[in-house]
């Protein structure tokens, strides 16, 4: 999964919470690839494609998304932790971690 994994090419534009939520993701790859691969053993045999892997940054609730069909983590979405138990929170930081 990690030789797989292919980071975003430029994020000089982005938002510094996308690049410090970027950095922080970087920085916990293979735990999370860990996790994920628990989470999926866990679910045992079925059409379980994707898993989402918690984690906690900076005041958020950050989730990601990982695609078993592809090995690799997809996206992440952070939530403020204040939204905790919302089912809809009243914003989302959202950043795709592959290029398509």
């Amino acid at each position: 999964m990690i030789a797989n994994y292919l980071p975003t090419p430029d994020l000089e534009a982005a938002p510094a919470i996308i690049k410090q939520l970027r950095a922080e993701f970087d920085l916990r790859l293979e735990q999370l690839h860990a996790e994920a691969l628990r989470l999926l053993q866990a679910a045992g045999p079925g059409p379980t494609k994707m898993v989402h892997v918690p984690f906690s940054f900076n005041g958020y609730d950050v989730e990601a998304m990982y695609d078993r069909e592809q090995d690799l983590f997809t996206q992440m979405v952070a939530r403020p932790v204040e939204s905790r138990g919302e089912d809809r929170p009243s914003w989302t930081v959202s950043v795709f971690l592959v290029s398509s």
